[in-house]
């Protein structure tokens, strides 16, 4: 069987992701055509795609909620019916509202009241701007839209995995069903143990009704039945399998899996050294929990802001056939959050009458709040702790891990030699008792138990295959792909 080099790269292509295969290798093997299938028809990739595009629109959405917000609404709208004409009329205060969260939370209100009760009509216009001078609002948008897009980028890594984890189900599905090959060869080779053994005590001169012959029988008659029934599991299992691949070839099992396992690709075992502890998914996610978490801290501990709003307000009244009255007034105003309080100040300043200044005063605040924001920041402090052992842990789990993967790597190599070299040395034998059987000097079933343990011997060094490639697999997803 053709030798293939193998380099260890991470798979970003479909069928072969984190897997290190021969540049050359064929393209359209039985091996590749079976996954690409497998892949195309996985249910859980396919679910882990439009979780993946589903994540990306909700960081799409939050980005543009932390860039800019818009309202529109009529307001409150009255409709009063009435006989009497001086009492019938409507009001209403139709807005528009903008808001700029990432830019110092500036916005900007518009609102037109309107009203008309019998001969009173009232029309006005109000326009606002609002902007932080100090606040931790900037920071609580880029928090939410950075949590989004770390959901985003989990999901897309994990549709790039889906076709790694779908690639070891398929491996997995391959080793299950050389298994059920492997009990229908030893109760075959059993049975050819036994039939030998039956023909041996024949020749010894005994008796049909002799105890020796009917004991020899009865292993016999065992182990054929012992034989069908693995035939039956087997081809049960074989069936399942081809269904799964979408196979419909009337080929015979034994047959196709020749062709299976001639190519499946040889891999060496991954050294886990070769990715960086940076990119341990256990460390990376501990850090990334830590960094998200402290910024979340920062925010809900930093509740102080400072803001600031002006505006002008224009209100024209008319009665019946009268001159209609404008009153023209300017707004300002400054609040300000703190711990368990806030408080504000306006003035609304008019234009035709400076001396008639209305200000604004209000102001409310909790005593409990100095206890709560102690204990908040202890136990803030606590959980930045939590999170700081949490990142060691991971660090000292990297170190035990890569102790477990050169010892499974060591195994694997050890292995996959092993299997290679029995299986040169079996082939040999087989086609020896074959020569011999072609002469005359042993018998049929001399040969086909040697025939027998061969195919055992190409089952172990297909297993010995798949066994790499899990491994290199499994070795792969303990890390974040960058």
């Amino acid at each position: 069987m053709k030798k293939i080099v193998c380099i260890t790269v991470w798979l970003s292509a479909a069928f072969v992701l984190f897997a290190q295969t021969e540049t050359g290798a064929a393209q359209d093997s039985v091996y590749q055509k079976l996954l690409q299938y497998r892949v195309e028809h996985d249910s859980n990739y396919r679910q882990l795609q439009m979780q993946a595009d589903i994540a990306a629109n909700k960081a799409e959405k939050a980005k543009t909620e932390s860039l800019v917000t818009m309202e529109v609404g009529s307001g409150n709208t009255q409709l009063v019916l009435n006989t009497d004409a001086n009492k019938r009329g409507i009001t209403t205060e139709p807005y528009a509202n903008i808001a700029l969260p990432s830019y110092n939370n500036t916005g900007i209100k518009l609102s037109v009241p309107y009203s008309k009760v019998g001969q009173r009509q009232e029309t006005g216009a109000e326009v606002s701007v609002s902007t932080d001078i100090y606040s931790k609002n900037a920071e609580a948008k880029k928090y939410t839209l950075n949590l989004a897009q770390s959901a985003a980028d989990q999901a897309r890594r994990a549709k790039e995995e889906g076709l790694a984890l779908a690639e070891k189900q398929f491996l997995q599905d391959i080793q299950r069903l050389l298994d059920d090959y492997t009990t229908l060869l030893d109760k075959e080779l059993s049975e050819v143990k036994a039939e030998i053994q039956y023909s041996q005590t024949k020749a010894q001169g005994y008796a049909d009704s002799s105890t020796k012959m009917r004991t020899a029988n009865l292993e016999l008659l065992g182990a054929k039945r012992e034989h069908q029934n693995a035939d039956f599991n087997f081809s049960a299992s074989y069936h399942v399998f081809a269904e799964s691949c979408g196979l419909t070839t009337d080929e015979k099992p034994q047959m196709f899996l020749t062709s299976l396992w001639d190519s499946i690709p040889i891999q060496k075992a991954a050294d886990i050294e070769q990715y960086p502890q940076a990119a341990y998914k256990k460390l990376v996610e501990a850090e990334q929990q830590h960094t998200q978490n402290a910024a979340k801290r920062d925010i809900e501990l930093s509740p102080f802001s400072i803001g600031a709003d002006a505006g002008y307000k224009l209100r024209n009244t008319k009665i019946g056939s009268a001159s209609a009255k404008n009153e023209h007034s300017v707004l300002g105003g400054l609040s300000m959050q703190f711990p368990g309080g806030k408080a504000y100040t306006g003035v609304e300043v008019p234009l035709s009458d400076p001396k008639n200044t209305a200000i604004k005063l209000s102001f409310s605040w909790n005593p409990f709040s100095i206890q709560y924001r102690k204990l908040d920041k202890k136990n803030a402090e606590l959980e930045d702790a939590i999170e700081r052992l949490k990142i060691e842990d991971a660090k000292e789990q990297y170190q035990k891990q890569l102790h477990t993967n050169k010892t499974a790597k060591e195994q694997m190599i050890w292995q996959q030699t092993a299997t290679a070299d029995e299986l040169s040395i079996y082939k040999q034998n087989a086609d020896d008792h074959a020569q011999w059987y072609r002469n005359g000097v042993i018998s049929k079933v001399e040969s086909l138990q040697a025939e027998l343990e061969y195919k055992k011997a190409e089952v172990r060094y297909a297993k010995a295959k798949t066994a790499v490639m899990i491994f290199n697999i499994d070795t792969a997803l303990l890390f974040e792909k960058r």
